[in-house]
C-alpha cells in the first residue's frame, strides 16, 4: 500500500494540499469570472434588445405633452404603416408673459427656423418615431452615441397618421427653444383598426 501512496506518511500530505487549494483558488476565480462576463453580456443585450409595449387595438391611451419638454416618451413601439388617431385638446404659452404666444394643438398661423417641421404652424402638436439601430460606447470616456433613425410628422389638434417606420412613438411641440413655455396638452390617441371595427358594428346596428 505504501508502495502505491508514497505520500501517506507523516507529513507527506502537506505538498498535495497545497496543490489541491491552489486548484480550488484557481476554479473558484475563474467560475467568478464566467459569471461576470455572462452578466455583462445580458446587460448589453438589454440595452440593445430592450422591449416596450405596443398600442392594442381594444383601448385608447391617454397622455399629457407638456409645452416645455422637447418630447413626451409615450412609453409605446409602433409598427411601419400602422395608422393612429390622434386627438388633442388644451392650451399652451409659447412664451411666458405674451399674450400673442398662447395657442391650441394647432399652434400658431406661422413657421420658423426654430422647429422640428418647416413649413408647418409654430408650436403644434407633433410627434415622431424613433429607430434605434445601435449603440456605440467611447472606450475613453465611456460616453454613448445612439444611431437612430428618426421620422417626424404633423398631429395638430385632430390626425390620423400612418406610421412611417418601426419604433419608439414620441410626442412634443413644433419648437425647438421650450425652456420659456408652459401648459400642457392632454393628447387621446388609438389605433385606427379599433375605430374601423366600431364603425363596422355601427353600421350593423
Amino acid at each position: 500500500m505504501s508502495a502505491l501512496c508514497p505520500n501517506n506518511r507523516a507529513g507527506g500530505t502537506a505538498p498535495l494540499t497545497a496543490v489541491l487549494r491552489i486548484l480550488m483558488h484557481r476554479f473558484i476565480f475563474l467560475a467568478a469570472a464566467l459569471s461576470f462576463t455572462s452578466g455583462q453580456a445580458e446587460l448589453t443585450g438589454q440595452i440593445l434588445q430592450e422591449t416596450r409595449p405596443v398600442l392594442g387595438t381594444d383601448r385608447f391611451y391617454r397622455i399629457g405633452v407638456p409645452a416645455d419638454t422637447a418630447w413626451t416618451d409615450t412609453r409605446f413601439d409602433v409598427k411601419a404603416a400602422q395608422r393612429i388617431t390622434f386627438r388633442a385638446q388644451g392650451g399652451i404659452s409659447l412664451q411666458q408673459g405674451n399674450p400673442g404666444g398662447y395657442c391650441g394643438p394647432d399652434g400658431l398661423g406661422f413657421s420658423t427656423v426654430q422647429q422640428p417641421i418647416p413649413d408647418t404652424n409654430f408650436g403644434a402638436l407633433i410627434g415622431k418615431v424613433v429607430l434605434l439601430i445601435s449603440i456605440d460606447v467611447d472606450e475613453e470616456t465611456g460616453e454613448e452615441t445612439r444611431n437612430e433613425i428618426v421620422e417626424f410628422f404633423y398631429i395638430g389638434s385632430e390626425q390620423s397618421v400612418e406610421m412611417p417606420i418601426d419604433g419608439s412613438l414620441y410626442l412634443g411641440i413644433n419648437e425647438l427653444v421650450t425652456d420659456d413655455n408652459s401648459g400642457v396638452l392632454s393628447v387621446q390617441f388609438e389605433l385606427e383598426e379599433r375605430i374601423l371595427r366600431r364603425g363596422r358594428l355601427g353600421q350593423r346596428e
